[in-house]
């Protein structure tokens, strides 16, 4: 009459197993999270030491794309081509 109904037994041996796999999701989550902002950081600090202005040649781009006088494209082409 003192035998443990096998059921719960199980029911308990389920509920930590889920403790421990979901102790363990934080910890990955943040190594994603880094995996996946390293890129980005590396990107950052390369295009620093490069010592090319990659803002302005995107502006300048822009501005060419828009430019509807060839003389104003040529200007800006120019500016590029000197930013490299």
């Amino acid at each position: 009459m003192e035998e443990t109904i096998p059921g719960e037994r199980l029911a308990k041996q389920n509920i930590q197993a889920h403790i421990n796999y979901y102790q363990w999701v934080p910890l990955v989550l943040l190594f994603q999270s880094l995996i996946t902002f390293l890129p980005c950081l590396f990107w950052r600090f390369f295009n620093r030491r490069s010592g090319i202005n990659m803002t302005a040649i995107m502006d300048a781009a822009r501005v060419c794309s828009q430019a509807s006088y060839i003389e104003i494209r040529e200007k800006v082409a120019r500016r590029i081509s000197s930013l490299l």
